[in-house]
């Protein structure tokens, strides 16, 4: 298992996060979101969010009622207005069994080597919109040569000075492109291309 990440903030600090947690017997959970908003506000609620699915992660708690309980604990604490995009996957590395819940954030991908995808999109609304929200669990298996992309709509977004945007197409064609490499090659590649695409712009989101 090859893991790299990176988060590159619009400002001094940013409102997206990815996470990694060890569970035991080879088992991780992995997580990444994205706070409407920027700054320093959006940093401390995802702190927030992120401390409580690091307990629950460890808990034990089913990844369909973590979220629930994150939901319920941003619905009651922050304003309407406030709301996160989040992914949530439980991974044994051991027989690459992963269960997921996709609360409204960007489907990871899984890139099977003869060239195929799987978009990870099972889960329910994001969080703090809604109380009592129920989320429903996906699952998949990751096969030896499978590749899973986390990221968040910063990368997707991310505009030139015509404003356009880079897009699911092209993140998807340097994926593809660079398929073999090594986990940090590849988040290389991407973030030389979305800086490229940009064409010196300034950055308006959060790149993770």
């Amino acid at each position: 298992l090859d893991l790299f990440a990176f988060s590159i903030p619009a400002r001094h600090v940013g409102g997206d996060c990815y996470d990694i947690i060890e569970l035991g017997d080879g088992v991780l959970a992995i997580t990444i979101g994205d706070v409407a908003g920027k700054g320093t506000p959006a940093a401390i609620l995802m702190a927030n969010v992120q401390a409580a699915v690091r307990a629950l992660s460890e808990s034990g708690v089913p990844s369909g009622q973590l979220i629930e309980k994150v939901n319920s604990l941003v619905h009651r604490t922050t304003e309407d207005s406030a709301f996160i995009t989040f992914f949530y996957c439980v991974l044994d590395t051991t027989t690459g069994h992963l269960r997921y819940v996709n609360a409204g954030h960007n489907p990871p991908c899984v890139l099977k080597p003869d060239g195929s995808k799987e978009y990870l999109d099972r889960g329910g609304v994001v969080i703090g919109i809604m109380a009592g929200s129920g989320y429903e669990e996906g699952e998949t298996v990751l096969h030896p040569g499978d590749g899973l992309v986390l990221y968040t709509d910063g990368i997707t977004e991310a505009m030139n000075p015509d404003g356009d945007m880079f897009g699911e197409d092209r993140l998807e064609r340097v994926l593809a492109l660079h398929r073999d490499a090594s986990a940090r090659e590849i988040e290389e590649r991407v973030y030389d291309d979305v800086k490229r695409f940009t064409s010196g712009a300034a950055q308006a989101d959060d790149l993770t």
